[in-house]
């Protein structure tokens, strides 16, 4: 039952994070750094690259949180009603829907600042 609560747990926190570092950065609030956010060679090549690429990233990364959110929910909805640990498949799609969610969030915001950067030069 601990391995359940950890799993609806995780699911639910990784893409918040995930987008409040990302909305963040996209914002300023998260100045250009070498330990969280889109850390390529392009985006960290100036503040203006950093934040297009965050802001690229974040409205794909809304999703990723929807996802998240829901995967946590079905888990612990199936916990508190059906009081087993079986939930099905439902979580694990959204679980996939999720990671995906988040690596294409990053493609965009890489493709952002590359751009961005390769017109700076």
């Amino acid at each position: 039952m601990i391995a359940v609560i950890v799993r609806g747990v995780l699911m639910i926190l990784v893409p918040v994070v995930v987008y409040l570092v990302v909305s963040a950065a996209a914002t300023g609030r998260l100045p250009r750094n070498r330990w969280v956010g889109l850390r390529t060679t392009a985006s960290l090549s100036s503040e203006t690259a950093w934040r297009a690429g965050h802001r690229a990233a974040v409205p794909r990364l809304r999703w990723s949180v929807v996802a998240g959110v829901a995967g946590g929910a079905v888990v612990f909805g199936n916990l508190l009603l059906a009081d087993n640990d079986s939930a099905g498949l439902l979580p694990l799609g959204l679980l996939i829907m999720m990671l995906v969610t988040i690596f294409q969030a990053a493609a965009r915001g890489i493709r952002a600042a590359e751009l961005v950067a390769s017109v700076q030069r």
